[in-house]
């Protein structure tokens, strides 16, 4: 029975931490804005529990301090930001559209430097 409640109680701590930013900011969207350039203008769609998303986020940090003049790209969060990823029909994360094309799945540093161009 205690091992029950200790896992609710992990699992209450877990959504909290993953949430409260979302919360606590009113769900602002876009969530984060990496780059400078808006010619070339890509939105990134993650969620807070979505693990590949986790691992995207430190390249997409690389590559903006790297090359962030030459593209803008908005993060938005499926869970809070509903508004733009509906229109846009995303139905998985991590995804980035770019020029009303979207692209599905974890990208690598050269998929992504591809994508920027």
């Amino acid at each position: 029975m205690r091992a029950w409640i200790a896992f609710g109680i992990l699992v209450l701590v877990i959504f909290g931490v993953n949430f409260a930013g979302a919360i606590l900011s009113g769900g602002s969207c876009p969530k984060n804005v990496y780059g400078t350039n808006n010619e070339k203008h890509i939105k990134y769609f993650s969620s807070p529990l979505c693990l590949a998303c986790w691992a995207q986020k430190p390249i997409i940090e690389k590559m903006a301090a790297e090359k962030g003049d030459k593209f803008l790209l908005e993060e938005y969060d499926v869970d809070f930001c509903r508004e733009a990823a509906a229109p846009n029909y995303i139905r998985g994360i991590p995804a980035f559209m770019i020029n009303d094309t979207v692209v599905y799945g974890l990208q690598n540093e050269e998929e992504l430097r591809e994508m920027i161009g």
